[in-house]
């Protein structure tokens, strides 16, 4: 698990490359909000190239939900970020 996340209750991490479906590896909960931070890893080095959220938090306090992950399996496939 990357360190920066381990003061919080609900984290998570897998590893995606370009043959992977998003879809099947993807751990993330899809009823909560929060941030995505993704990493390109080239041998022990690792770089931060994109952050991202899900869910919008409405007046009313209740969320939405957006597909935001999916916005990172773009970026990633479209080589805007490896």
């Amino acid at each position: 698990m990357i360190t920066e996340l381990k003061k919080y209750e609900n984290t998570g991490s897998f590893t995606y490359r370009p043959q992977d479906r998003l879809a099947q590896i993807c751990n993330a909960p899809n009823d909560k909000a929060g941030i995505y931070l993704v990493y390109t890893i080239q041998g022990k080095e690792r770089m931060l190239v994109y952050i991202g959220r899900s869910g919008k938090k409405e007046r009313s306090g209740t969320y939405l939900f957006a597909k935001a992950v999916l916005k990172t399996a773009w970026l990633t496939e479209n080589g805007m970020a490896n």
